[in-house]
C-alpha cells in the first residue's frame, strides 16, 4: 500500500459508503478533493501540466477498505479507455473540477494521441514501402523526423539534457515525459494549422485500433479494452484471428510500358505509384493483376 498523508486518508474515509452503485462518482469526487502539492512530486503528474488521473485512481483504491468483488468492479472501470470515465464531458468535468479536467485532456492528447500520432505515420511511411514494391526502406527514425523535423537520437538526447534523466535507471513516467516534452515541441514549433491535423491523426488511429481490438479478444468472456491488462492464472483467453484475405487475381485494366518482350520474359518499366503484387491492402491493383 503506497503512503498516503493523513489529509488524504481522512478524503478517502469520507467516502467509505462506496459501493456497486456510486463507486465511480466517489472516486472521481476523491480526485477532485485530492490536493496538489507543487513542491511534490506526483507519478500522476507529467511535467507539472498532464495529469493522469487513472494512476491517481489506483492510489486510491489500494488505500480503501473494499472487497474482492468490488475491488476488482473498480479495476476493471479504470483500465477501461473511456475518455471521461464512462460519462458525459459535462459530468466528468462537475466531479474532478475544471483544473483536473483540464490537465487530463493535456495528458490525453499530449501522451496518449502523440504516441498514436507516431504510429499512425509509421503506418503511412510502411504503406508507402509497400506501394514502392519494398525497393525503398523506411527505418522507425523516419516516422521522428517527419513529425518533428528532427531524430528519435537527437529530441531523446536534449530531453534527457534538460531534465537530468538517467538512462539507466529510465521509467515509464520518464518515457511519458518525453512523449509530453516531444508534443510541446511539435505544438510550440509547427505550423497554425499542423497540430490539428496531427491530432485528427492520432485519433483516428487511436478509435481504429480500439475498434478492431475489442472485436478480437476476450478473456473470461470479457471483451479486453486494455492494452496493460494483466493475464491470471486459469483466466480463459479467446482471440479471434481473422482469416488472411486470399488474392483474387482479377485482370486489372492498366497500360504497362512494356520495354522488351519474349516467350520467356517481360520486361516493363515498373512507374511509382502501383505495386507489384497482391498484398496487405492492396489485393487487386497491382503489376500482377495487370499481367493476367
Amino acid at each position: 500500500m503506497s503512503e498516503i498523508s493523513i489529509d488524504e486518508k481522512k478524503i478517502i474515509n469520507d467516502f467509505s459508503d462506496i459501493d456497486e452503485d456510486n463507486y465511480r462518482s466517489h472516486i472521481l469526487k476523491i480526485i477532485s478533493l485530492w490536493k496538489i502539492d507543487n513542491k511534490k512530486k506526483y507519478d500522476f503528474i507529467v511535467l507539472e501540466e498532464a495529469f493522469n488521473w487513472k494512476r491517481l485512481a489506483y492510489l486510491i483504491l489500494d488505500n480503501m477498505n473494499v472487497n474482492k468483488i468490488l475491488k476488482s468492479k473498480i479495476l476493471l472501470w479504470i483500465s477501461s479507455p473511456h475518455l471521461y470515465a464512462g460519462f458525459s464531458e459535462k459530468e466528468f468535468k462537475g466531479l474532478i473540477g475544471y483544473e483536473k479536467y483540464s490537465a487530463h485532456l493535456s495528458y490525453f492528447y499530449g501522451i496518449i494521441i502523440e504516441r498514436c500520432l507516431l504510429c499512425f505515420v509509421e503506418q503511412e511511411l510502411i504503406k508507402r514501402q509497400t506501394s514502392y514494391g519494398n525497393f525503398v526502406r523506411f527505418n522507425p527514425d523516419d516516422a521522428f523526423q517527419k513529425i518533428y523535423e528532427f531524430s528519435f537520437t537527437e529530441m531523446f538526447k536534449e530531453f534527457c539534457e534538460e531534465y537530468r534523466i538517467d538512462i539507466n535507471n529510465y521509467s515509464e513516467l520518464d518515457d511519458e515525459k518525453f512523449t509530453y516534452w516531444c508534443f510541446k515541441k511539435r505544438v510550440d514549433f509547427s505550423e497554425p494549422s499542423k497540430p490539428a491535423s496531427d491530432t485528427k491523426k492520432g485519433t483516428t488511429f487511436l478509435f481504429s485500433l480500439l475498434s478492431s481490438e475489442s472485436k478480437r479478444l476476450k478473456i473470461n468472456n470479457q471483451t479486453v479494452t486494455n492494452p496493460s491488462k494483466k493475464v491470471l492464472e486459469n483466466d480463459v483467453v479467446n482471440i479471434i484471428i481473422p482469416n488472411p484475405k486470399k488474392a483474387s487475381l482479377k485482370p486489372y485494366k492498366y497500360n504497362l510500358k512494356i520495354v522488351y518482350e519474349d516467350d520467356d520474359l517481360l520486361i516493363i518499366d515498373k512507374p511509382a505509384g502501383i505495386i507489384m503484387h497482391p498484398g496487405a491492402g492492396n489485393y487487386d491493383n497491382t503489376i500482377v493483376n495487370a499481367l493476367i
